[in-house]
């Protein structure tokens, strides 16, 4: 569902994996190195892209919700959203499918309302996420983990607690071997945030935005006409050929993509955008029971597809 170019990220760029860099990061002390861009924009097409691209922002699901909202139409192809006036995307239990002459206003079921909704989820899931990040987990960044690794094999500091699986993994031997040091690379010359990495803060605004955006459009609805990256030129678009891509499997691609971009920025672990895709699902369904019980229209409730793959209504 990303319909622009991006800057491309130099894809032999790595950061901190020398040992006095990396050192001059956790001390809080400037270093050297600085991205480098390719000066022609293309299409995600790399992880390195992908991370890039939610470096600098999440606010993909916004456009996302305004892409489903938003009717085609007009003099100009280029402007309007996904779905005609007459198919409208909405989930079947909008009352105002149902309503000939009244339409959806801002307190309820409209544009305005949905937004606010993914606006006050941007807020609620990444408190609960912190709230595990700084009461219960305390969890190491790969950066930080990666220096405790190198600090143990590479300088003799023997008293770092590392577990035998971990000392004895083919990963450390491919690490050293790549890069020189068993330093854990960054996507980024300042490293990572200074706080615990599980769960992810990131990613589970990502979980919360596309369980929104499922709960209120037609997730079973089919992409017409969908396009990708030309994997052999990422600066053009050419039509996709494979199974149907409905509403649905986008959102949960979104979400996924929001998560695995951060980890592949280097500052994440699997596990952290994993947990992430829980807690952002499951807040987004306390909010919406919430505002489940404030309406007065005749309402049969929401549902949607976990990213599970089992349902839940409300």
């Amino acid at each position: 569902m990303d319909r622009g170019t991006h800057p491309h990220r130099d894809a032999g760029q790595r950061f901190l994996t020398g040992y006095d860099e990396w050192l001059k990061a956790q001390n809080g002390q400037a270093v050297s190195g600085q991205l480098q861009f390719d000066a022609t924009p293309r299409y995600i097409a790399t992880g390195r892209d992908l991370a890039e691209a939610v470096r600098t922002g999440l606010a993909q699901p916004w456009a996302v919700a305004l892409l489903l909202a938003t009717p085609t139409g007009g003099p100009d192809p280029r402007y309007g959203g996904m779905f005609p006036l007459a198919q409208p995307a909405l989930h079947p239990s909008n009352p105002y499918r149902r309503i000939r002459n009244q339409s959806a206003g801002a307190a309820t079921f409209g544009p305005n309302h949905l937004q606010a909704l993914i606006a006050t989820g941007c807020n609620y899931a990444p408190r609960a996420a912190y709230w595990q990040k700084w009461f219960v987990h305390r969890t190491l960044r790969p950066e930080a983990y990666g220096g405790l690794a190198h600090n143990r094999l590479a300088n003799g500091v023997s008293d770092y607690p590392l577990h035998d699986d971990f000392l004895r993994s083919e990963a450390l031997g491919r690490t050293r071997a790549k890069q020189g040091t068993y330093l854990l690379s960054q996507n980024t010359p300042d490293g990572s945030p200074i706080f615990s990495a599980y769960p992810g803060g990131g990613a589970s605004v990502g979980a919360i935005t596309a369980t929104l955006l499922k709960a209120f459009f037609d997730e079973s609805r089919t992409v017409a006409d969908p396009v990708q990256p030309d994997p052999r030129d990422p600066t053009r678009l050419v039509p996709y050929s494979g199974p149907p891509l409905t509403v649905g499997g986008e959102l949960n691609k979104l979400a996924a993509n929001l998560a695995m971009g951060r980890n592949w920025m280097g500052i994440h672990f699997w596990s952290d955008a994993a947990a992430s895709m829980t807690i952002g699902e499951e807040v987004a369904i306390g909010l919406l029971r919430d505002e489940r019980v404030t309406y007065r229209e005749t309402f049969d409730g929401f549902s949607f597809t976990r990213f599970d793959g089992s349902r839940v209504s409300i």
